[in-house]
């Protein structure tokens, strides 16, 4: 099995979703090279855009994304990602969110409009087309729910334990 996971950067000025999946390649690849890490602040809106209308630039990004069996994303507000599980769609890749805390109640009330807007437009229809979602914790959950619908949502403590 191989895992895309997907984030803006490692840089670990950007809190918790770096450090969380650093944590998760120290685990999870420990005995096998698994999880490749795929940093969307490389990646250009004008090349997403190519890759939507230019059959040869689509082809080379099919080609870069078949190589995975699942898709991991670990961030949610950007329209990069958005592209991604478009492509990955098309692909009939798996693809899986992790909460982050990017849906509680203080995250939303940042720029409350853009996000409630970039939610029910892009986030909302990228999470139904999603095999799963994940949190740390069940009160991270519980007050996602009440943001966005989920299906197939699992916990696992700090997203390494998987014995829990």
């Amino acid at each position: 099995m191989r895992i895309l996971s997907v984030i803006e950067t490692f840089d670990s000025s950007h809190g918790g979703p770096p450090q969380v999946l650093k944590n998760q390649i120290k685990v999870i690849n420990k005995e096998k090279q698994i999880i490749k890490v795929f940093k969307t602040k490389s990646l250009s809106y004008f090349y997403l855009f190519k890759c939507l209308f230019f059959k040869s630039k689509r082809l080379k990004i099919y080609k870069f994304l078949k190589k995975f069996d699942i898709i991991h994303f670990h961030e949610i507000w950007s329209l990069k990602v958005i592209f991604i599980v478009f492509f990955s769609n098309k692909l009939l890749i798996k693809h899986f969110f992790v909460g982050h805390g990017y849906l509680d109640k203080w995250s939303i009330n940042q720029k409350y409009l853009k996000k409630n807007f970039f939610i029910h437009l892009f986030l909302q229809p990228a999470y139904n087309s999603a095999n799963a979602s994940f949190f740390s914790t069940i009160d991270e959950y519980l007050e996602a729910k009440k943001i966005i619908n989920f299906h197939n949502t699992f916990i696992i403590p700090n997203g390494v334990c998987l014995n829990e």
